[in-house]
């Protein structure tokens, strides 16, 4: 998506100073999307150590563990990505400010836009990686990744020239809820994301917290990295109070 913003959005917003661009807004863009792509290499990673068990279970026939497992996936999903996002959603100015410096500042917004992506990219992942593959349904994910290529890119034909960064995190966003929603349909037969459902409100809660916590937080207009600190802290001890069981229980029962 960086490159396809840069050469898009360059000819179309600075003409003859089109080689501003990739120090002036291309850049904003790109520290955004190096700050997604390393936290969606975090969770992917802790998530995909369970995919050799699912072809182990597959390889068996045994499809009772299969789903079983799948849906201690899920449970991981909703426990560890919505805390993410949330988290990386209320301190994206922080993370920028540390990752990049004040010029950079105006990618705020796409960063807060791609922490939601994060939700639909790593579920996307587990779908991928951890379903299709295992059923040997390559036809479908050809299909899926064809269809959410094109559709990024022709959403930046459009998005880009309008909205900028912004629009290009988007397009991301979209495309890797395409993927996700195809997927879904495609595993319906083996997989039901419901029964990961009983997670849900706990883990609401500890997300409301942490956005609590947050706000509390910048009321005092600490310095940054003392800010960054206690908010990080400060809602990962309060989620984790709320969600404790059902963490344990996830730690103990295993992916």
């Amino acid at each position: 998506n960086a490159d396809i913003y840069a050469f898009l959005h360059a000819p179309l917003r600075f003409g003859r100073d089109a080689e501003k661009a990739p120090r002036q807004t291309v850049g904003l863009y790109e520290t955004s999307a190096k700050i997604y792509t390393a936290v969606k290499g975090l969770l992917n990673a802790v998530l995909l150590v369970a995919v050799p068990r699912l072809a182990y279970f597959f390889g068996k026939n045994d499809m009772d563990s299969f789903r079983k497992l799948i849906g201690s996936i899920f449970k991981a999903v909703i426990i560890m990505v919505f805390p993410a996002i949330t988290g990386l959603f209320m301190i994206s100015r922080n993370v920028i400010l540390l990752a990049a410096g004040e010029e950079y500042l105006g990618g705020v917004n796409s960063l807060r836009i791609l922490s939601i992506a994060l939700l639909f990219a790593v579920t996307a992942t587990v779908y991928v990686a951890g379903v299709l593959t295992n059923l040997r349904r390559d036809k479908v994910i050809f299909q899926v990744t064809a269809i959410s290529a094109l559709l990024n890119v022709v959403l930046n034909l459009f998005m880009i020239p309008w909205l900028g960064q912004d629009g290009a995190a988007i397009t991301t966003l979209i495309a890797e809820l395409s993927v996700t929603v195809l997927s879904m349909r495609k595993c319906k037969d083996v997989v039901d994301w419901k029964v990961a459902s009983s997670v849900i409100p706990r883990t609401a809660a500890g997300c409301i917290c942490i956005a609590l916590v947050c706000i509390t937080v910048s009321y005092f207009s600490l310095p940054l990295g003392w800010d960054t600190c206690i908010k990080i802290a400060g809602s990962a001890g309060l989620y984790y109070a709320i969600n404790r069981k059902q963490i344990l229980d996830w730690q103990k029962n295993g992916l």
